[in-house]
């Protein structure tokens, strides 16, 4: 599955920071007995070395390494804190979602987006690029200020059909002015189930693993509000 970008922040992949910090501590310790070794065995008896300057980098070391422990704590704690937030994560299970992304799943030659503009625009561009990041369709969206759903017919502009797969979509909208408009795009979908990669929960959604973080309201799916509004007096 296509895992999209948090809101907040990218992924964290590989080793901790805290992990990182304390090998190249151990490293540094290591060169630094290394060298104050060498210089004990080539001091003067006559004039021995102070101890006080090496005495302070000890000390030093020292403070360091309990930060480093402390840092490692709080780590081990966010890990915790996450593994419990797996209950969390199992109540969105069943439940529709809409959820900041720019990138949709292409099924059976149809995707689709939704997309925010905080002004009046002048001119707006939709660009819908395929996972390498090259352009596959450009066409113009809508100029009023609010929400607006754009589905793509998995087409290029020549009329050349596409395969199914992930897409991103980008909205440029311009004012009068010429000043860039604030947008935002999101999909909206039904939450599958759940994974935990890296550490954190990834919600199911259209094929997408989707950051929580992202998620900005559980709504009522589409079937359900189409129905009850046909029964609408």
């Amino acid at each position: 599955m296509e895992i999209v970008q948090s809101v907040n922040a990218g992924a964290e992949t590989g080793q901790t920071k805290s992990g990182l910090a304390a090998n190249k501590l151990a490293d540094d310790f290591d060169t630094f007995l290394s060298l104050l070794t060498t210089q004990l065995q080539y001091q003067d008896p006559l004039e021995p070395m102070d101890s006080k300057e090496f005495t302070q980098q000890l000390v030093s070391f020292t403070g360091v390494e309990q930060q480093i422990s402390a840092n490692q704590n709080l780590e081990a704690l966010i890990k915790q804190i996450g593994a419990q937030d797996m209950s969390a994560s199992v109540a969105y299970i069943g439940k529709e979602i809409v959820a900041y992304s720019n990138k949709a799943a292409m099924m059976e030659g149809e995707a689709k987006w939704g997309y925010y503009l905080n002004a009046q625009a002048e001119a707006t561009e939709i660009t819908i690029k395929d996972v390498n990041g090259l352009t596959v369709f450009k066409t113009t969206g809508e100029v009023t200020p609010g929400d607006h759903e754009f589905v793509w017919d998995g087409k290029t502009e020549q009329g050349q059909d596409l395969p199914d797969g992930y897409y991103s979509m980008e909205i440029s909208a311009l004012t009068s002015g010429g000043s860039q408009i604030y947008t935002q795009t999101y999909v909206r979908g039904l939450v599958e189930g759940f994974e935990r990669v890296n550490g954190e929960n990834l919600l199911s959604v259209n094929g997408l693993l989707m950051p929580i973080e992202n998620v900005q309201a559980v709504v009522m799916p589409e079937a359900e509000a189409a129905a009850d509004s046909n029964q609408d007096p």
